[in-house]
């Protein structure tokens, strides 16, 4: 085990202790590690005690499920989006939101709990949906999209009915993240870095 994990466990939190926070912080870098693999990366005397600490955050309730990461490029679905919804008031934001509920509702009664949206060429599965209050209310939309079109078509067809409401479409390109679900992404760093050398501003 290295001192930066033991480090980072320490920065993390003080809710809990430190071997508990290091299996948590493997488990989030991969999910599906065994006990046994647990137990190599950190060091610790068997994989018993590696699924004992394990159990423990998930009888705490720190650990809520275990999901499988998608590869949506390969599903069909190249484009991840972010749709920021904000209204010109809170009164048209909030007919936004409610407008949109009932149609999520509806929709959750005829189709069931994953939301695939048909635009004029493609799809939209929707992600996320959250409200935000802060400086800006907003609603914010997060999915993948057939294409960058279909993502402004989606718009397009089905958030323009709420009058009042500004939207700003952000379409998130390749796989590279510097930061991504926690941890910073070594190769993606390197490749960022080698782009900026030589690049001239104009």
């Amino acid at each position: 085990m290295t001192d930066s994990k033991l480090g980072i466990a320490k920065k993390l939190t003080d809710k809990l202790g430190e071997k508990q926070t290091l299996v948590l912080i493997e488990l989030l870098r991969d999910g599906k590690i065994t006990d046994d693999e647990l137990r190599k990366s950190l060091g610790l005397g068997d994989s018993t005690s590696a699924g004992y600490h394990r159990k423990i955050l998930e009888k705490k309730g720190i650990i809520k499920k275990y999901m499988a990461e998608i590869d949506w490029t390969k599903l069909g679905y190249p484009t991840e989006f972010i749709i920021l919804c904000e209204g010109k008031g809170s009164r048209s934001l909030y007919e936004m939101e409610k407008g949109y509920i009932e149609s999520i509702d509806e929709y959750l009664n005829k189709h069931g709990d994953i939301i695939i949206t048909p635009t004029t060429f493609g799809k939209v599965v929707i992600r996320d949906v959250v409200y935000c209050f802060g400086e800006k209310m907003m609603t914010i939309i997060k999915g993948y999209a057939t294409s960058d079109h279909d993502v402004v078509a989606y718009s397009r067809q089905y958030l323009i009915v709420y009058p009042d409401i500004e939207t700003t479409i952000l379409t998130i390109e390749g796989k590279c993240k510097a930061v991504q679900d926690f941890f910073i992404n070594k190769d993606c760093l390197k490749a960022l870095k080698d782009s900026f050398k030589g690049a001239r501003i104009r």
